[in-house]
């Protein structure tokens, strides 16, 4: 589109920017005589580049590893399981293994159990943020017990049983396998000798470890020709599986699998041709039952519901003594060791001769350059997490902190674009597409692509928009309006061409509108007018309602609904013209221009290159970051006021604002209080006043 009207967004944008770091007008001082506020945006920890997603974040807030991991042989580094797509390195290719290595860790699993009951204290948090926290942390009562080995295993301590843990001990007599992780310290001595073991496990090591990867993924097993014996049932023996869906890093890494009553268990079975044994009454339903129900089939546990027959399996396996009660934790140990050149320096020296050696204390902290650029995948949930260790961590070192670091949080919506596919499904990116005909095109060769799902902006999927790009051919203004204005910012903002062309419009349409009134503004600083006709007194309360209004809806995150009051503000001034009262024309004038200041300053959080521009244009030499918010007239606000004419010998000399309930004596009383009503009767006597409530007041003189 074109972009060359008579606003210069480059070059006006780069003029303030400039202003501003010569002036440092955002370099912050401390001023302990002020109330002390601590705004923190969430940082962007982009993989690579930086893109709107990233700029939403940033916008709303400027306006108010574990020690399995995976690996990428082609980068030689680790990954986050976001990084792994389709089981290679999302930005190399290669396929990725999972790799035990040596690292450092931060204990937050002893503070698991405190982090958990601090959530019940987040009150000004959302809901959805302290279920997430909840969920991460996993807090879960089950069982551990051991499965006696039916068959020999040689192996260096001579182990003869599998530990497991469980969440539902009451489904036990519905057992049919016993499966293990694929890296469990028990895998390669049962699987021995068995061909085909070390393929099995390089296919788990390139199944990702995410609950969304392990569940996409199909489910296969490895039969290790092993055996164990049930506990409950004398005689009656288990098969031992290998399995790519059982994790090392939760419970003991060895489950028992009761098909009948969970989804992965059962696609298990059916794949590998094992029972499937209904416990839980599910009163005719398929063979797989995920609900809560009576038990079934099971022995001393039948009739039993869910909670009692879980209690009474772990007291059995007590007695027997092969297994007790315990609490487990998703949780795990923070991994702090990056293999990037710019991790995080671990203050510790390996010493070819010494061994590990900590840096001496009065050498520390190591500090990191300011200006480096940090890659690491958004984990909302961990940075949170983490953050609220630190303070606990804190505390237990002796330190005086708080114990949440954040008393509020707000959290904002996705930014997601519609996806594009070329013919041998390669991703393509939005910015080398186009529509020809209807159809959606590559730009420089016009091969056919298809557009996809609209999804959030992921550079695996190239469905991503450089800022550059954008605040090159719209400006930066632009994208904070288009980010600030399309949705509320809890929702997900749908990122469209048309949407931040309608952005660039408007900021256009503002900046013409307030240079060609100029000419009818009075100069700066002119004195307010005693008295204001009906015109202006309605449009200074629509101004002092808007003021409101923005402040409001900042302070409560409602961003959109700030630029929807800006924007109705700004038709209002557009349509007012002074004119239309002949008798008020000054006063019109200076609420017009009361009017269009207000308006710079409201939007100036939202759109602030353009509003220092036209605060400059409008006669100013401030700049608006050394300019205080707006000041409402509380008189103004009221919806309870009607504004009337004051007629002297039928001829209006005045206009009035009075209380919808204003006796008649009140308005009189103000009627002849007014400059021009006085001026019209010099010279005369009131003969009578006719009040018509919420109309007019006649003054008949002679």
């Amino acid at each position: 589109m074109d972009t060359t009207e008579r606003y210069n967004i480059r070059e006006t944008e780069a003029k303030w920017r400039k202003v501003w770091e010569d002036k440092k007008s955002f370099e912050v001082t401390e001023d302990t005589t002020k109330p002390k506020s601590y705004v923190l945006a969430m940082l962007p920890y982009p993989s690579g580049r930086i893109h709107v997603g990233h700029v939403r974040n940033y916008s709303l807030s400027d306006v108010v590893a574990q020690s399995v991991v995976n690996w990428d042989p082609v980068e030689d580094t680790v990954l986050a399981n976001e990084q792994v797509v389709d089981g290679k390195g999302w930005r190399s290719g290669a396929p990725v293994e999972r790799r035990k290595l040596y690292q450092w860790f931060f204990k937050i699993t002893d503070f698991a159990d405190e982090l958990l009951k601090g959530i019940e204290t987040l009150d000004r948090w959302p809901d959805k943020v302290r279920t997430m926290q909840t969920n991460w942390i996993g807090k879960s009562r089950g069982a551990e017990f051991d499965f006696t080995l039916t068959t020999s295993l040689s192996n260096p301590a001579g182990l003869d049983k599998i530990r497991v843990y469980t969440t539902r001990p009451d489904t036990l007599f519905g057992a049919s396998f016993v499966g293990l992780a694929a890296d469990h310290p028990l895998a390669k001595e049962l699987a021995g000798d068995i061909d085909g073991f070390d393929d099995f496990v390089k296919k788990c090591q390139a199944t990702g470890t995410s609950e969304e990867a392990i569940e996409k993924a199909e489910k296969i097993g490895f039969d290790t020709g092993h055996t164990v014996a049930h506990p409950f049932i004398e005689g009656k023996t288990l098969p031992v599986y290998l399995a790519n869906f059982i994790l090392m890093d939760y419970g003991t890494g060895a489950i028992f699998g009761c098909p009948a009553h969970d989804e992965r268990d059962f696609a298990f079975a059916t794949k590998y041709n094992l029972d499937i044994i209904q416990v839980v009454n599910s009163d005719g339903a398929e063979l797989l039952y995920t609900e809560d129900g009576t038990m079934i089939n099971s022995d001393f546990l039948n009739g039993l519901t869910k909670d009692d027959a879980i209690k009474t399996a772990i007291k059995k396996l007590e007695e027997l003594g092969i297994g007790k009660g315990v609490t487990n934790f998703r949780l795990r140990d923070w991994g702090v060791s990056r293999q990037r050149y710019w991790g995080c320096p671990v203050p510790f020296i390996h010493c070819e001769d010494c061994g590990l050696v900590p840096v001496p204390e009065d050498q520390l902290p190591v500090e990191l350059p300011y200006d480096i650029n940090y890659d690491k995948p958004e984990h909302a949930v961990l940075h949170l997490l983490y953050s609220r260790f630190f303070t606990r961590a804190l505390k237990k070192c002796g330190y005086e902190v708080p114990d949440e670091p954040f008393a509020g949080l707000f959290t904002q919506g996705m930014v997601t674009h519609a996806t594009y596919k070329d013919n041998d499904g390669n991703w393509i990116m939005p910015a080398d597409v186009e529509q020809k005909d209807g159809h959606w095109v590559i730009s420089k060769d016009n091969k056919p692509v298809t557009q996809g799902a609209v999804i959030k902006m992921s550079k695996s999927k190239k469905n991503v928009v450089d800022p550059q790009d954008i605040i090159d051919t719209y400006g930066a203004d632009a994208a904070r309006l288009f980010i600030l204005s399309d949705s509320p910012p809890e929702r997900d903002l749908e990122w469209t061409v048309g949407g931040i062309e309608g952005a660039w419009r408007f900021i256009n349409k503002l900046h013409r509108n307030i240079i060609d009134s100029l000419d009818l503004l009075p100069e700066v600083g002119t004195a307010q007018p005693k008295e204001f006709g009906k015109n202006a007194s309605e449009l200074r309360s629509a101004v002092h309602k808007a003021i409101v209004g923005v402040a409001d809806s900042i302070e409560a995150f409602h961003m959109n609904k700030a630029v929807a009051t800006i924007r109705e503000l700004s038709n209002t001034l557009t349509s007012f013209k002074p004119a239309d009262d002949a008798d008020h024309i000054e006063s019109n004038k200076w609420a017009l221009r009361e009017g269009y200041e207000a308006l710079v300053r409201l939007f100036n959080p939202m759109m602030p290159h353009l509003a220092e521009e036209l605060w400059q244009q409008l006669g100013h030499d401030t700049i608006l970051t050394e300019t205080p918010w707006p000041a409402h007239d509380e008189s103004l606000l009221s919806n309870d006021t009607v504004t009337i004419g004051v007629q002297v010998n039928g001829k209006v000399r005045a206009t009035i604002t009075l209380a919808a309930n204003c006796s008649k004596d009140e308005a009189e009383k103000i009627a002849l209080s007014q400059e021009g009503v006085q001026k019209a009767l010099e010279g005369q006597s009131v003969k009578k006043v006719i009040v018509v409530p919420g109309r007019i007041v006649n003054v008949v003189a002679g």
